[in-house]
């Protein structure tokens, strides 16, 4: 419905910008000063007049027509000369593009308004130089959005190379390997030289893959293919994965993204004191309540909970929640992050992985203990805030005490008991 709305809305724009002499037969630029400052709805001016007594209507229909044929070419010519720009970018890789994207940078750092007027002002006036005025200011978008594609393309031709011409490739006596992956593969800086000492060049180097090299950083005579999307390693090497830096990127997302906090925490700390809160609750339930959950899958799950937020962020809880199609939407968004992160596994590992990734329903007594962990330590948060007297938390926490309280689960009313109330202690009080 909203996307034939826009379609309905774009086509009468057109439409009443083409048809402008026969919807508004005044003249848009004639003036008529006892017809001034008519209202909308005087005889013969729909819209009414201006101060210099021009009719309104005529002048938005007639200047319609002029703003939409700047407004085309405009994107024409930018998306034209960016795109360009983007390819020779994404292709050449080296100086070209690292000047090209600095350029943008640059650009991108001034407001788009005002450098497209300051650029008019020393072409001079006219339609010709509006046009290419801003045209000069925004050709930077469609260079990096291209540029970015060709890159990713690239990327992607490498990793769907088949096993098979890899493999040929590495064996000894293969002859060139194909080009598909060799806008990849240049990005490898070598850092060997030849076994005589002079350093070889890259056909040399295509043709005999599997040659000896002493490599500068060890001395040892090693055996070198390339592979794509990586640099130069010894042959028979594992392909590298990208899994743990993913994960080690999560001490930069924040928690709590709306509000003040005395102490910014981010998900890899919270994962942690979920995991350290999840296991306990587990002994809990097993020692006091006669229940048989495993203490340390808990918390191997409660440690994996977030990781897909190294992808998505953490999205607020007002906003998450903000409807239900908002929720639905996040919650698909958050599964495709997981699938992207489980796929970074190498193969021989996944099995083991899996449930962290992929909920098994033989977990979901552990999982359940995460989830009350979970609320528990943003329950626990709030309360640190409210102690260190930050009253951003006070309504967060009231709202934390109800939900955590209305969980049927004794584990969760025995932590609350006996381990909350000493969150409210200082230091002095604690010793």
């Amino acid at each position: 419905m909203k996307k034939w709305l826009g379609v309905g809305l774009t086509v009468t724009a057109i439409v009443a910008a083409l048809a402008a002499p026969w919807l508004a037969p005044h003249d848009p630029l004639r003036t008529d000063f006892p017809q001034s400052l008519r209202p909308p709805g005087t005889a013969g001016h729909l819209l009414g007049t201006d101060q210099l007594g021009r009719d309104l209507l005529a002048r938005v229909l007639h200047g319609a027509r002029l703003a939409l044929f700047i407004g085309v070419c405009t994107v024409v010519l930018t998306a034209i000369f960016g795109g360009l720009l983007g390819l020779v970018a994404g292709f050449v890789e080296r100086w070209p593009s690292a000047v090209l994207m600095r350029i943008a940078d640059v650009q991108l750092s001034f407001p788009f308004i005002l450098l497209a007027m300051t650029i008019n002002t020393i072409v001079g006036l006219g339609l010709r130089n509006t046009i290419l005025s801003l045209s000069a200011a925004g050709w930077v978008v469609y260079a990096r959005v291209v540029r970015g594609e060709v890159l990713s393309v690239k990327q992607r031709d490498c990793r769907s190379s088949s096993p098979r011409r890899r493999s040929a490739f590495s064996g000894s006596g293969s002859s060139r390997p194909p080009r598909r992956g060799a806008a990849c593969c240049r990005r490898a800086a070598t850092s060997c030289t030849s076994r005589g000492g002079s350093r070889r060049s890259p056909a040399r180097r295509w043709r005999s893959p599997r040659s000896a090299s002493i490599c500068s950083a060890t001395g040892s005579a090693t055996p070198w293919t390339r592979s794509c999307g990586s640099e130069r390693r010894p042959a028979g090497s594992m392909a590298t994965s990208h899994f743990f830096a993913y994960l080690s990127r999560m001490k930069f997302i924040r928690r709590w993204g709306l509000m003040h906090s005395t102490y910014p925490e981010n998900i890899q700390e919270h994962s942690l004191r979920v995991a350290q809160i999840a296991h306990a609750l587990a002994i809990i339930r097993n020692r006091l309540y006669g229940g048989e959950v495993s203490p340390e899958r808990t918390a191997v799950l409660a440690l994996y909970h977030d990781t897909s937020e190294v992808l998505t962020g953490d999205l607020p809880a007002p906003v998450k929640e903000f409807n239900p199609e908002i929720h639905r939407a996040y919650h698909a968004i958050e599964a495709a992050s997981k699938e992207k992160l489980f796929a970074l596994i190498p193969d021989p590992l996944k099995p083991g992985y899996e449930p962290f990734f992929r909920p098994d329903p033989r977990d979901r007594a552990h999982r359940d203990l995460v989830k009350a962990a979970d609320k528990l330590c943003a329950y626990l948060k709030c309360l640190e805030e409210t102690g260190a007297g930050n009253p951003e938390f006070a309504q967060a926490e009231k709202a934390l005490r109800a939900s955590v309280e209305g969980l049927d689960l004794p584990e969760v009313r025995y932590f609350i008991e006996t381990f909350v109330p000493s969150f409210r202690l200082t230091l002095d009080e604690l010793n």
